[in-house]
């Protein structure tokens, strides 16, 4: 890591902070798991001195710190550095104050603290970053198993605690996990350097706030930070390189574990299976699922129960999606929080003219991952965890399609529960559900605005 620069850091121009009318009270339409800010207000650095981290704790890991492209096998993570990307100052750019406040952190210290953009850049490290690292984990990439690929240019640097979180809040959770997005290589980035531009940082920063206060779970950005270093990468469909401007974005959740890290190991043998599957499960439902574990009216088996929180969950984030009309572009297993959080923003987009086929992903020719198939590709994910589950002998083949089975039900539920608040009437009645289908049928013949038309709608209503 580097030493601090001389001298107090000039406050960067063009800084912009992200604040919004709502209050912290509404996290919960965001974040799955509740939590309240404290009342204490802290530094960077002492957010950074109070980090720990279960997930190393608790996980067996490969604490080599050897930041080497390699395979990892026994270990859920590996120990790693970041990596100053050189050639620069770096500069915060942008701060979410809502997050900097649900850290703790006092107002405007990432304005004020003239390190920040050094610890945020992953040139140096936070006090209690000891014990940062990259997850291990597998997935399917377009319908096909792809083996190892885990956090090739992620580093969570710590989970920060929140002790102030009320009572209510506690048994839900009451630390968040801080993570930084190209600060550099992990032993998983492949032939990858580590790093991001600006041009995709900037877009996830802002898409994931923006989710959080449509009401849909997702991810969330505390800071984008450009390194002062090019980054070079492809253009697209001209066989070229360009230099671009490399950034970081700092982001936060109860937790980055997806369907993939369950994957990983039993595709590797019963062994690997044996000694990481069950280990996995019990965290996720100790520190995430506490209440998933009651079955109706019993004990529930810790699989299963992680399975049933998981796909309800999943379902109320699609669901989410469909009625905001968001294409994540990219649903991959990998890209899946067991959680059920929004999870890696990279060719998403919104529908302007409403196209049921509709994909942000130029590389997605056979529209896998389109808008009207969201639904269906994670289900298809969530039996890719359920079978992951019944390999590791955690769960049976039918205890498994059965949870799965909840998948369609709760996805119907949510999203007519979502139309029913856009539409101002009860869409799940036949009858008006035929007018929804028939207004969004419209929408597609005519290739109208997804938004716009629904805000017309409400101009309509007003009207009248």
């Amino acid at each position: 890591m580097l030493a601090p620069r001389g001298g107090a850091l000039a406050p960067p121009l063009g800084r912009r902070r992200v604040g919004s009318r709502f209050s912290l009270g509404t996290l919960k339409q965001g974040f799955r798991r509740a939590v309240t800010p404290r009342p204490e207000q802290q530094t960077l650095e002492e957010m950074g001195a109070g980090m720990g981290s279960t997930f190393v704790d608790e996980l067996p890991g490969d604490l080599s710190s050897n930041g080497a492209a390699r395979e990892v096998r026994g270990a859920v993570y590996s120990t790693v550095r970041c990596t100053p990307a050189g050639g620069g100052e770096p500069k915060l750019v942008m701060v979410s104050s809502q997050v900097e406040a649900l850290l703790g952190l006092a107002p405007g210290e990432l304005e004020d603290n003239p390190l920040a953009a050094e610890y945020l850049s992953g040139n140096m490290m936070l006090p209690g970053e000891s014990k940062a690292y990259a997850q291990n984990y597998g997935g399917h990439q377009f319908g096909e198993w792809a083996g190892q690929l885990g956090d090739g240019r992620a580093i969570t640097l710590g989970e920060v605690l929140l002790p102030a979180a009320a009572a209510a809040a506690a048994a839900e959770g009451t630390r968040l996990e801080l993570q930084l997005k190209g600060a550099g290589t992990t032993p998983f980035s492949r032939r990858g350097d580590g790093r991001a531009v600006l041009r995709s940082s900037l877009r996830e920063f802002v898409a994931s706030e923006a989710m959080y206060h449509l009401g849909v779970p997702t991810t969330r950005c505390l800071s984008l930070t450009t390194t002062g270093a090019g980054v070079l990468r492809d253009v697209y469909n001209a066989n070229a390189m360009r230099m671009e401007a490399g950034a970081v974005v700092s982001r936060v959740a109860p937790s980055f574990i997806r369907f993939g890290t369950f994957q990983l190991p039993p595709a590797r043998g019963d062994a690997e299976a044996a000694a990481l599957s069950a280990p996995l499960v019990d965290y996720v439902i100790r520190h995430h699922m506490t209440q998933d574990l009651k079955g109706n009216g019993g004990e529930c088996p810790p699989a299963l129960a992680m399975l049933r929180s998981t796909v309800a969950a999943t379902a109320a984030m699609v669901a989410g999606w469909q009625a905001v009309g968001f294409t994540h572009g990219v649903l991959n297993t990998d890209n899946m929080s067991i959680l059920g959080l929004t999870l890696d923003y990279g060719p998403f987009g919104w529908m302007e003219q409403f196209d049921p086929q509709y994909t942000p992903n130029l590389s997605d020719g056979g529209r896998r991952y389109c808008y009207i198939r969201q639904p269906e590709m994670a289900a298809w994910n969530l039996t890719q965890l359920a079978e992951a589950l019944v390999r590791a002998r955690l769960l049976s083949a039918k205890e498994a399609e059965a949870a799965c089975g909840a998948y369609n039900g709760a996805l119907r539920a949510e999203y007519y529960r979502r139309l029913s608040d856009k539409f101002g009437i009860q869409c799940e009645d036949d009858e008006v559900g035929d007018f929804c289908r028939g207004f969004l049928q419209r929408l597609a013949s005519s290739r109208a605005d997804f938004t716009l038309s629904h805000r017309a709608l409400g101009q309509c209503a007003s009207v009248a």
